[in-house]
């Protein structure tokens, strides 16, 4: 990361992914709104690429377009691939409070990116990062920071019945009920699809504090 500039906000533009990804959240932009315009500024700068597009900090973003500010204090991502900007897109929002269909979209963009990263690996298999070898499931669940039985229940449930995704959102259904509905099936508590606890204990340590990527922490 370089040193924080202030970028031109008429300049930036949101990620084509992160809108893919996230829903704008009027609520949430309306309590920033407040806290910036009590602090004067944001108190963490966004995250830019080099071609002015917003990694992290959509919502700060959104807040000083709509008070008219003209300039913004970003960080530029620098050192990064652009393909790989979508990974950094999900690092960033880790901790982010997400919708049921939110989380969906994270798992089967992730899904799509390490697939493609797979096939452009041509080291051996000795050489991987303990990262690297985990299985997808168990990336996901700790990269998206849901416990990884319930990766394989969102994916269910998506494939079966995508309308249930927003009914947990609302709160009108939980997330076993529509796996139950979706499948048909009623589950044992592990639904079948048991945690590695020991993966879980590797990726605690990797994920506590940076982004194995970037080397960046996560924050909102």
């Amino acid at each position: 990361m370089k040193n924080s500039i202030n970028a031109k906000v008429s300049d930036l533009t949101i990620h084509p992914s992160y809108a893919n990804i996230y829903e704008v959240n009027n609520s949430q932009i309306e309590i920033l709104k407040d806290s910036i315009l009590q602090t004067g500024e944001a108190l963490e700068p966004i995250t830019i690429n080099t071609k002015n597009v917003i990694i992290h900090g959509v919502q700060r973003y959104l807040v000083y377009k709509q008070l008219g500010w003209e300039e913004i204090p970003a960080r530029i991502m620098g050192e990064a691939k652009s393909e790989d900007d979508v990974f950094h897109i999900i690092s960033f929002n880790r901790h982010k409070d997400k919708s049921m269909l939110e989380r969906w979209n994270e798992i089967r963009t992730l899904k799509k990116y390490w697939l493609k990263k797979q096939g452009e690996r041509t080291d051996l298999q000795e050489n991987l990062s303990e990262f690297d070898k985990l299985s997808t499931r168990a990336k996901l669940a700790h990269h998206c920071n849901i416990a990884e039985g319930n990766v394989y229940k969102i994916e269910k449930v998506a494939e079966k019945n995508i309308e249930y995704l927003n009914l947990i959102s609302t709160g009108e259904m939980s997330l076993h009920e529509a796996y139950t509905r979706a499948t048909g099936k009623f589950v044992e508590k592990a639904n079948n699809e048991p945690s590695n606890q020991s993966n879980g204990h590797k990726l605690d340590k990797l994920f506590s504090q940076c982004c194995p990527k970037c080397n960046h922490e996560f924050n909102n």
